[in-house]
Formats: C-alpha cells, structure tokens, sequence
C-alpha cells in the first residue's frame, strides 16, 4: 500500500494535455518509412487515456477470390472535351453526372437517360445530391462563382453567385452539406460561404492565412480544412464561426483529409523532393478536438489525388504515386498508424499507374483504376478496372482497352455491388458511362469508405450538422 501512494502521487503530477489555439506542432517526419509508431513509444501521442474496449478486429486474411465481373450496360453521355464528374446517387435513386457540354444528366441504375439541365458555356460542373431531405441537389461550377441548385427530376433550382475571385478550379473547393439544404463552400478570398437553398445571400466566416483548399464536415457543428499551398491545418465552429485550433504540421503542405471512427482528423502531408525516390509524405492522425499529433507515419511517394479512406476495421487504405518514374503503391496502416502493408501497383512496368482510388466494398474488397503514363500505349499496358482484396493480395483485374479515367475522384459502388466507372475514349472521341457486375455487397460500413466519405459525398461523418 505504502507503494501505491507515491506512485499515485506521481501521476497526479503529470502534465495534461497542453492545447490551445495557438499550439504550432511541426515535430517532421519519422526518420525513416520503415519507422511504424506504436502506442508504446514516443510518436504516439494520445490525448485521452487508452481503454481497451474488447472489439473484435476484422483479419487480414485474402478474400476469395470473386469471379472477374463482367460489363453490365454502357452509355455514351458526351461527344467532345471536358470530363465527367464522379457520378453520385440522386433523390430518386437515379445516377447524376455533369459535363461542361451535356450539362446535368439523370440516369437509371440501368443506363437509360431520364432528364438533362443544360449550363451556359464551356465551364466545369460537379454532381451533388441531397440524401437526407430528398429535396434538391447541388451541380457547382468553379470557374464563374456559381452555384445551381437542382430539383428533383432535373427542374432547376436557384442559382447563387458567391463573391471573390474565382479564376480557376483550384480556387474554390467542392461544397458540403451541412444540413437540409445546406452548403458551405470555401473561396480564394479566405471565407467559407454558408448558405441555404431557396434562400438570399450566404453567411461568410473569413479564415486568416489562406484560403481553403479542402473541407470535411463532422456532422457535430465542426468543420475541418487545410489551406491551399501550405500545411497548415484548421477546425472551425460552424456557430461561432470562431477558430477552435490551428496546426502546423511541418513539410510542403497538405493533400487530403479524412475522419476515422477514433476521433481523429487523418491528413496527407508532402514533403516533396529532389526527385521520384526522395518524395515523402507523411500521414498524420490529430486529435480532433484539440490538433494534438496522435501519430505520424511517414512513406514514400506523394499522396494520388488526395484519397484516404478508412475500413470497416478502421485501418487507413490510400495509394501512392510516383508521377509515372516509378511504380505506385497500396498501403494500408492499423488505426494506430502502423502499416499492415505496402504494395506495387505493377512490379514490371512503370508504364501502369494507379489513376483513382476506391471505394471500399463491404467484403473489404479495395476498387481502383489503373492508367496507362506512356503517351504510346505499350501492347497489353491498357488501362485496366482492379480489385484487391484486404490483405492486398490481387484478386482481379478487366483491360479497358483505348480509354482512360475522365474522374479525378471515385467510381460509385451500388448495393447490389454494380460498380459504375466514367471513362473517356480518344477515338471516337466521346465520354462514357460504364457499369460493372462485381460480387461486392455493397459499400463498407465504415467511417469513410469512399473519397468525400460516400456514395452521397458529403464530406459529413456523422451526418447533417444540427
């Protein structure tokens, strides 16, 4: 007993967790990519006490493999340039996808068109969706300022002009939800525009510093966001409209950004390099409701597109480019940052690149597609449609012969495990809809499956903020 006192005493005495507003961590990388933090050691960094909770973990053992899928229905959308945006789940269960010619489609989930919305002018579109009210959806355009909102069936809704300078796709991020029929987006004159369909103007909360290049949303009455050309990192409260923390995490700046089931906001830091073998990046967990570090894993290669997901068993799943000078990766880390593995995407050609990634299927099947760098297509290094399983075993693969991805973002995975991929052809120069038959029962049930969180691509964990 006279032992215990003491020791008790000591413990009393630690420091607490020291955050504030004001906090500046840029503690840098790990020193090597072999380095995997542990709660045991320095890099982690809890801020509340770790309780062991008994949950059954899901294991890595490989799937069987699933019969490779086969092409369900086609559907041309548009002759000419511009992509196709991701397509998303409409309020009637419909596919929506936009293109700067055809405007805003309606498709069933069998490959007939239903309705269109034509947009003035040759300017990029967004698909959105309301999966919550089923009373409207979105469809943005970054390079004049505007907003449209689209009723149900293809009936347009109001169309909102937002202030700034709006010059350029990387200028303006993609919308949120946040609510019934509200939006937030943010703006290169540093304010996040709230705003509410069928009504006048927009609440603006100006953010100092920069201005947002990414926001996701907890659904609690927080947002989160990194700002463009930096690494620095903020969380927002959607009432006050105050900065709750601000973080600096060292290196070039941030690509990406996720939420786990943990409490933790996952981002993407770059730390670039003189060349392909010396890019790092690093993936870091912070604590939500201060910024304080938990973990930090730093890997070779530079984030593709921005993607982080996270599984059913909440481990975090992303792909790693070498921009076509070496072969890209799949890496999957515990959720206490501690990589599970790491696997090429092509160990004998650097003509294969991973263009997209995921989503998650709910049998922990890893969706991607890989693209083809050589502007002279190596035979049999067509692009191809690929699944691993969750172990990152291979399971199977589906050439798609003289297309390449026209997506920046995901395909869409149906219940009934239809995966439904946006391709573009050079020759005939068109843009297509494709739908595959996979064995996946549909989407993972998992904090953040798909990039922007979805199907519904909300960027909201938790739902419409109250």
């Amino acid at each position: 007993m006279r032992a215990i006192v003491p020791a008790l005493l000591m413990l009393a005495l630690l420091p607490a967790c020291q955050c504030n507003d004001r906090t500046v961590i840029a503690d840098g990388p790990a020193p090597d990519d072999q380095h995997a933090p542990t709660d045991a050691g320095p890099e982690f960094l809890p801020t509340l006490p770790c309780l062991e909770a008994g949950i059954p973990r899901g294991t890595d053992a490989a799937a069987p493999l699933p019969v490779k899928p086969g092409v369900k229905w086609t559907l041309t959308l548009a002759k000419g340039s511009g992509l196709l945006t991701s397509p998303v789940l409409g309020v009637d269960g419909e596919l929506v996808v936009s293109n700067s010619h055809s405007g805003v489609l309606g498709i069933s989930v069998e490959g007939k068109p239903l309705w269109s919305i034509g947009w003035p002018g040759d300017i990029s579109l967004y698909g959105w969706d309301d999966p919550t009210t089923l009373a409207s959806r979105v469809a943005f355009s970054s390079d004049d300022g505007r907003v449209l909102l689209v009723w149900p069936k293809g009936v347009t809704g109001d169309t909102k002009a937002l202030d700034g300078p709006f010059a350029s796709q990387d200028q303006m991020t993609r919308p949120i939800r946040l609510g019934p029929d509200r939006f937030m987006v943010g703006a290169s004159d540093g304010k996040l525009y709230d705003f509410t369909a069928g009504k006048t103007g927009a609440r603006r909360i100006p953010i100092s510093g920069g201005y947002p290049d990414e926001i996701v949303a907890d659904g609690q009455g927080v947002v989160y966001l990194h700002l463009f050309g930096s690494s620095e990192v903020l969380a927002v409260d959607l009432a006050s409209g105050g900065v709750l923390w601000r973080r600096t995490l060292g290196g070039e700046s941030v690509y990406g950004l996720a939420l786990d089931g943990q409490g933790s906001l996952l981002a993407a830091v770059s730390h670039g390099g003189t060349s392909y073998n010396t890019y790092k990046t690093d993936i870091v967990a912070l604590d939500r409701a201060c910024g304080a570090t938990r973990w930090r894993f730093t890997t070779k290669g530079m984030l593709g597109y921005g993607i982080l997901l996270v599984d059913a068993d909440g481990d975090i799943v992303y792909h790693m480019t070498f921009y076509g000078k070496a072969p890209g990766a799949l890496e999957r880390l515990s959720p206490e940052g501690v990589r599970r593995w790491r696997v090429e995407i092509d160990d004998n050609s650097y003509y294969l690149e991973l263009a997209t990634l995921g989503p998650i299927g709910a049998d922990g099947t890893i969706f991607a597609y890989i693209n083809n760098q050589a502007s002279d297509e190596p035979y049999g290094m067509e692009p191809r449609l690929r699944a691993y399983s969750r172990a990152g075993q291979k399971l199977w693969e589906v050439p798609l012969p003289h297309s390449h991805v026209s997506l920046g973002d995901a395909p869409l995975l149906l219940d009934d495990g239809t995966l439904i991929l946006g391709v573009s052809h050079a020759v005939p120069n068109e843009r297509q809809l494709v739908a595959f038959q996979t064995r996946s029962p549909g989407l993972a049930a998992a904090p953040w499956p798909h990039r922007w969180h979805d199907n519904h691509a909300t960027s909201n964990l938790a739902g419409p903020t109250p």
